[in-house]
């Protein structure tokens, strides 16, 4: 999984497209366990 800024090509894409995405997550892989159930909410911010 990579990061990504509300600016990168893939988020504004994304936008364009109203396609829900989740970005920011570059420390995500410290954070959480192998197992772990997740929620990520694309629209709340």
């Amino acid at each position: 999984m990579g990061a990504g800024s509300q600016t990168s090509p893939t988020a504004i894409l994304a936008k364009a497209f109203e396609i829900p995405a989740v970005f920011g997550l570059s420390t995500i892989a410290e954070e959480v366990a192998q197992g772990d159930t997740l929620i990520a909410d694309s629209d709340a911010g």
